[in-house]
């Protein structure tokens, strides 16, 4: 197992560009190494040994493609979010309180690093009826249950910040789950769309230095149904949107070690 890995500021690849790189380096066809360099999506190589990582960010570099090797011990995984109850908006402060716990918690808002947004279908309720159906000739009847979901599209919001120690902190908003008293005070109203923009316009103006991912910017800049532009937009495969997430997050952690790309 390598202990380096070659990550793209680009999160789409420029795969003219990157899979003759590959090609040469690994002896691939060149449907594979077009097929590879399509699919890498910000990190093109994990667990390889430097040698290997710097020679092909260096031949990367000469065919005008940026990318920077780092050590794996450096390379993010996925994160698990933790459900934000309620948030307050403080000068110097984002507070939260989680759905686990009556703590608040206390995040600068220079530490509020990156916020993203997706589109879901869920299930609202579940309606059951029963009925009774006549069996065979001779046989007693069967009483038979049969359910319905009802589903309803969402839009949630991911927050990622660092807390005092230096570690990612993923929060998710949900816009059924989040009280808005707090939040908004007197600017509440009924609909808990309209409150649930106003949340994440008030994260996105206090936290000016984070990075708004592009369903972030959907809900930021659509001025009716955000949740149906984000489904125009084809922000609702979770897998991609984790992906993305994490590449975006990595590329924070690079700025902040000061590699060079």
């Amino acid at each position: 197992m390598g202990d380096y890995a070659v990550v793209l500021p680009d999160y789409e690849p420029q795969t003219e560009l990157i899979a003759p790189v590959l090609q040469r380096h690994f002896d691939l066809i060149p449907f594979d190494a077009r097929r590879k360099a399509s699919q890498c999506k910000g990190y093109l190589l994990e667990r390889v040994d430097e040698s290997v990582a710097r020679s092909v960010g260096d031949d990367l570099a000469d065919a005008g493609v940026a990318a920077v090797v780092i050590e794996q011990s450096k390379v993010l995984e996925r994160s698990t979010p933790m459900q934000a109850a309620d948030v307050m908006f403080e000068p110097e402060f984002l507070s939260v309180r989680w759905t686990v716990g009556p703590m608040r918690t206390l995040y600068p808002w220079s530490d509020v690093l990156f916020l993203n947004a997706m589109a879901s279908r869920e299930v609202w309720y579940t309606a059951s009826s029963t009925h009774i159906e006549s069996g065979p000739e001779g046989s007693a009847p069967e009483i038979v249950t049969t359910s319905h979901d009802t589903s309803t599209s969402v839009a949630t919001v991911d927050v990622f910040a660092v807390d005092e120690r230096g570690s990612f902190i993923h929060m998710l908003l949900h816009p059924r789950k989040l009280h808005y008293g707090n939040a908004l005070g007197n600017a509440m109203t009924p609909h808990k769309m309209r409150n649930f923009r106003m949340v994440v316009q008030r994260i996105a103006g206090h936290a000016t230095a984070a990075v708004t991912g592009p369903g972030a910017r959907v809900i930021l800049d659509t001025d009716g149904d955000y949740v149906t532009a984000l489904f125009r937009a084809h922000l609702t495969d979770p897998e991609q949107y984790a992906d993305y997430n994490r590449w975006q997050l990595q590329m924070i952690l690079v700025d902040g070690l000061g590699l060079a790309l």
